[in-house]
């Protein structure tokens, strides 16, 4: 089994920019659009939706530029990612205004973020 990509939403392109290219470091490595009759075929979402793929060689994130964003009260579904110094980036992440979640697990620490539209990171590193 290979991991391809993780599908997230953004509500704009800016976001989507500002989150996986400026705090993620990530490349924009290509742009596409989804069709409404596939986009409502798949998910019930009867409009045109851009795709902006932002990625290195380790992960690659299917952004989904909709113009809306999936917010909710509560939230599990999430993408776990380690960084080099996670002091540094969280630090970077508040710098930015970013949401950080720091929670004690017995003697460790369980750190997630939330970007602009409510995609959720556990940090680890």
């Amino acid at each position: 089994m290979k991991f391809i990509h993780n599908g997230l939403v953004a509500s704009s392109t800016e976001n989507a920019e500002r989150f996986f290219g400026g705090l993620l470091g990530l490349d924009k490595t290509r742009e596409s659009q989804l069709p409404a009759a596939i986009s409502s075929a798949l998910f019930g979402v009867d409009q045109d939706i851009d795709l902006v793929y932002y990625g290195n060689d380790s992960i690659v994130f299917e952004v989904f530029v909709t113009g809306w964003a999936e917010r909710t009260d509560r939230k599990i579904t999430h993408t776990c990612i380690e960084v080099a110094d996670r002091a540094d980036f969280l630090k970077l992440c508040r710098e930015q205004g970013y949401e950080v979640r720091e929670v004690p697990k017995g003697e460790k620490v369980v750190v997630f973020i939330a970007d602009a539209d409510g995609n959720l990171f556990e940090i680890v590193g």
